[in-house]
Order: structure tokens, then C-alpha cells, then sequence
């Protein structure tokens, strides 16, 4: 694709248990190592749209790991609802011991059920885990239903904004503003 220096594909379907880990490997590697070849970009094609890491455990849970980050283009997707499942924690554990980023998705249903303080509190969970360690992090909020208020959406953003700075920590407390910014 001349002029694209990066392509991200998704594939949701491509994701334990609707699909095994053997078909990933035998179906889904060649065909994105078929789009590298035939892309040439600067850099790699990557695939992710990858969950279902919870339904491995052992040896066969850190061999997908590892396989999601290979062709994630070496960033360790977390997408719901493994990271809630598993914990955020787990993830960057595994991130640092990899020595890759980390992006972990929050779910949808985890903010727009519970209270705003519930909302606020499973953010800092995310943000505090993702934050402190040794790769670079990113927080994605992948899935906003439309049952999520805007001014909910508004209030978690600012809290993870909050959460996400150097000076923040455990017991540092997010205080809802009167007025919270706009997108």
C-alpha cells in the first residue's frame, strides 16, 4: 500500500473459543505474513482483535501471548474481557517480562454498570497496573455503549487522565470536577 508506513487488521472471530489455537496458527499467521510480503511497508502488518487468552492456561496461555505479540506487531494487546478476567496486572507483568507495550482495554459494561465511583475506581485498577512498569502503556476504551452517559465517558477519560500522571498513585484521590472538559 505505497504511502502507508503501518496497517492494524482486527478480527474479533479470529479469538478463542470460537476458534482453537491451532487454526490461529495455521490459518491466521500465514495469511498476515502473506499481507507483509505483498504490502511492503516500512513497517510490519499487524493483526489483533485477539481475546480468549482465558481460556489457556500454562505453557499454552504464554504461547499465545507470545503469538499475539509477534503478529500484533510487538504490543501486547489486552482486550476485553481477558484484562478483567485475568486482572490488569497480570498483563503488564507479562508485558514487562516480554519487554513490549501494553494496551489494555477496558469493558464497556464494567463502566456503564455500578456507579460513577465504581467507574472511577476499575479505571485507576487499569491505569495503575498499566502505568507502572517498565514498557510504555496505553489505556483503550474499545467498546462505549450507548447506554454509557456522556458525562460518564467524560468523568472516566479525566480520571484516567488523572490516574495516568507521573505524580499520582495508589492513595491519590480523583476529585469529579464541577465542569468536566470536552472531547
Amino acid at each position: 500500500v505505497p504511502g502507508f508506513p503501518y496497517m492494524v487488521g482486527a478480527d474479533a472471530w479470529a479469538s478463542l473459543p470460537l476458534v482453537t489455537f491451532d487454526m490461529l496458527k495455521e490459518f491466521d499467521r500465514p495469511y498476515v505474513n502473506l499481507l507483509n510480503e505483498k504490502t511492503q511497508m516500512a513497517a510490519p502488518f499487524c493483526s489483533g482483535g485477539y481475546w480468549g487468552i482465558r481460556y489457556l492456561n500454562g505453557a499454552d496461555r504464554e504461547e499465545l501471548l507470545d503469538y499475539t505479540i509477534a503478529i500484533g506487531g510487538g504490543i501486547l494487546y489486552a482486550y476485553d474481557p481477558d484484562p478483567d478476567i485475568l486482572g490488569p496486572e497480570y498483563y503488564r507483568k507479562a508485558a514487562d517480562e516480554r519487554g513490549v507495550p501494553l494496551l489494555l482495554s477496558v469493558m464497556n459494561t464494567a463502566l456503564e454498570t455500578g456507579t460513577v465511583e465504581d467507574a472511577i475506581n476499575y479505571v485507576k485498577r487499569f491505569v495503575l497496573a498499566g502505568k507502572n512498569g517498565k514498557t510504555c502503556f496505553q489505556l483503550n476504551f474499545s467498546n462505549i455503549g450507548p447506554g454509557l452517559s456522556p458525562e460518564k465517558v467524560k468523568i472516566v477519560i479525566d480520571a484516567a487522565r488523572f490516574y495516568g500522571r507521573t505524580d499520582t498513585t495508589e492513595d491519590s484521590v480523583y476529585e469529579i470536577p464541577e465542569h468536566v472538559e470536552s472531547f
